[in-house]
């Protein structure tokens, strides 16, 4: 699983929804450090 942190997803959402979708594999949104969210596709 791969990590981003909420301010790249912010900046990046297309692309890191992109990725998801191609490579299936969830990614794990963080927030000060701290899980805030799994993205799957």
């Amino acid at each position: 699983m791969k990590g981003e942190l909420v301010t790249t997803f912010e900046r990046k959402a297309t692309e890191i929804v992109s990725r998801i979708f191609e490579e299936d594999e969830p990614v794990l949104i963080t927030q000060h450090g701290f899980p805030a969210a799994y993205l799957v596709d």
